[in-house]
């Protein structure tokens, strides 16, 4: 597939006035997937490329930066081979090989200056395997157990290189260093069905990392079924390590810990009738040692800051009535951080609704609008004399043929109403206008399988 996306229009005062008339602001999209089957094999591979430029990364009038000249080349290979088997009545196992690698190219340049093209490279790569074996004895008991070992080469900071004039290429940067970290995971998680209404879940994993050692995280789980209808109640424990850039990055700081995240969730399901369905859900997060940025004097560095705590609580309507379905949601998020503040950045009221028409099992039109609420910018934005955001609506329209013959077509059309909306930013922009209306056409030939035969 290749994709080409012109991007908000940020020119002059569309931009703030951050960035000239000859701003470049595209981002050229190229992939591929193939998938073969063979017994009890699978082999795929996914590519992407992606090509967006980079001019809104600093502010270009009255600077030395120029907006145009840029380009992010950065390319996504994910390929495995996977292999399934049913040992008996009760027992199966999957094992899958895989490689990930994620690269901004050597021929990407990161930045256009009065005197100079920079380039940028940084290799990153993963190779790992995962085995699941799942085990059922009795109807009323499940028992699913894994070993995953990953190996990862990570660069300890990106290479740069100059070129000798702003409109000569700058030649291809070394290769960096490299940091070599290993991960080791174990978990289980056995199901039991008591009272045949009345379901329990439980799972632990025990991680041997060479970033952040030994990490032991639980969770549980119950689900309550009455008529057509679900309670469940859940806990769960998670963590995040600190990459080798959020180490180097900037100032640096080589004491930063993992993020550890703590969760409740408590949720209702409701089948008014076949056709409506309602989900109500309820959550409290903790996140402790949040990893943020600190700017200190002329730069900055990555740190741990404390604690987050979220509540939250969603709302979601689903209708289907045959060739008719829609949904509807609700989402509310309270975060404050340990000293009880409220963390504006992230915003308190958000929802969308979406209808979707199938003339038939091949063509459909949907439309979709979502809400985002007010939320607080990191910095004061000059052109509003404010830090807030606007709350804004987004409406998206879309009319598909999906699969017939193998042939997929899609027309698009983004931000149908054309609103004004913008990101917040921690960067020297002061906020970051998103596109405009903007029309989509894609089309696609799929060929679900490929089989080999002996």
């Amino acid at each position: 597939m290749f994709k080409r996306s012109e991007k908000a229009d940020l020119k002059r005062a569309e931009g703030d006035n951050n960035w000239t008339s000859q701003m470049d602001n595209v981002e050229n999209d190229y992939s591929f997937d193939v998938k073969i089957q063979f017994k009890n094999f699978t082999l795929g591979t996914n590519y992407q490329l992606k090509q967006p430029t980079l001019a809104t990364n600093t502010k270009a009038v009255g600077t030395i930066y120029r907006d145009y000249g840029t380009i992010w080349n950065i390319q996504f290979i994910n390929s495995y081979v996977k292999y399934e088997k049913k040992l008996s009545n009760k027992l199966s196992l999957s094992s899958i090989l895989y490689n990930r690698n994620a690269t901004v190219l050597n021929n990407s340049v990161y930045s256009v200056v009065d005197t100079a093209q920079v380039g940028y490279y940084p290799p990153n790569n993963l190779i790992g395997t995962e085995h699941i074996l799942n085990y059922k004895p009795k109807d009323f008991f499940t028992l699913t157990s894994g070993l995953v070992f990953d190996f990862e080469q990570l660069s300890q900071t990106a290479s740069y290189s100059f070129s000798d004039s702003p409109e000569n290429k700058p030649p291809r940067p070394p290769r960096p260093p490299a940091l070599n970290n290993y991960l080791l995971s174990v978990f289980a998680e056995p199901t039991f069905i008591l009272f045949k209404k009345l379901y329990v879940s439980a799972g632990l994993r025990f991680d041997q990392s060479s970033i952040y050692n030994q990490v032991l995280t639980p969770r549980v789980g119950l689900i309550y079924h009455f008529r057509k209808h679900f309670v469940r109640l859940s806990y769960a424990e998670a963590f995040r390590a600190p990459k080798p850039w959020d180490y180097y990055d900037g100032a640096g700081n080589n004491s930063l810990q993992p993020e550890k995240m703590k969760s409740l969730e408590l949720g209702f399901t409701f089948s008014i009738i076949d056709k409506i369905k309602i989900n109500l859900v309820a959550y409290r997060n903790m996140l402790d040692n949040a990893i943020n940025k600190e700017y200190l004097v002329n730069t900055y560095r990555w740190v741990n800051s404390g604690l987050m705590s979220t509540y939250g609580s969603e709302l979601f309507l689903r209708l289907d009535f045959g060739k008719i379905e829609g949904t509807a949601n609700y989402t509310f998020t309270y975060t404050t951080n340990e000293s009880g503040v409220f963390v504006p950045e992230i915003s308190m009221h958000s929802g969308n609704a979406s209808v979707t028409y199938s003339f038939n099992k091949y063509f459909k039109f949907n439309l979709k609008a979502n809400y985002y609420g007010r939320r607080k910018n990191p910095q004061f934005i000059t052109a509003t004399n404010s830090y807030y955001l606007k709350p804004y609506v987004l409406v998206d329209a879309t009319l598909s043929m999906l699969n017939y013959k193998g042939i997929n077509v899609q027309i698009m059309v983004k931000n149908l109403l054309d609103s004004k909306y913008y990101h917040p930013s921690n960067k020297d922009p002061e906020r970051y206008r998103q596109p405009q209306f903007t029309f989509l056409f894609s089309v696609g030939y799929s060929l679900d399988k490929l089989y080999l035969k002996q």
